[in-house]
């Protein structure tokens, strides 16, 4: 599965006036209108129902590829994805870093995460259970501090072998 911008999560969402027109492949008309239909996509090992928007040729009713609309609709699918497997929303973790008055990298480090995993969450890309429940359990600022001391000892221990 593709990783999603933050062009598509924070502001694509927000409205269909930021589309571009795109010719029809079949009729090459440049007249479209968007639709909106139920639709299954396959997000990891999961089926998941969500509502998509595509974009139709006003002229024949071809399906015309919009790459904002799609997007979209992956980020649709992949916070249904969320909602349905109870896992933080992009904007919550965000939230969770914040009150730390961290940026992405650090956050991460002193959970044991790669550099750039806070920020891909951030921005979209679909954490694991464990991923999760780790950023969940840094809410509480006692265990944070227990998790961050446990980061820091082991890099320290790395460093010096």
């Amino acid at each position: 599965m593709k990783q999603m911008s933050k062009y598509a999560c924070v502001v694509g969402l927000k409205g269909e006036s930021l589309m571009q027109k795109f010719d029809c492949p079949n009729c090459h008309s440049a007249r479209s209108h968007i639709v909106q239909r139920q639709e299954t996509m396959r997000i990891k090992d999961m089926d998941v129902d969500v509502k998509v928007k595509v974009a139709v040729c006003d002229k024949c009713g071809a399906e015309v590829f919009d790459p904002v609309l799609e997007e979209q609709n992956m980020c649709r699918a992949y916070n249904q994805y969320r909602r349905e497997n109870g896992l933080l929303m992009p904007e919550e973790i965000k939230a969770i870093r914040k009150q730390y008055e961290l940026n992405p990298a650090t956050f991460s480090f002193l959970l044991g995460l790669d550099d750039d995993a806070i920020s891909r969450f951030e921005n979209g890309s679909l954490q694991s259970a464990a991923e999760d429940n780790l950023i969940r359990l840094s809410q509480d600022h006692g265990s944070f501090v227990e998790l961050a001391s446990f980061c820091k000892m082991r890099h320290q221990k790395r460093r010096v072998s």
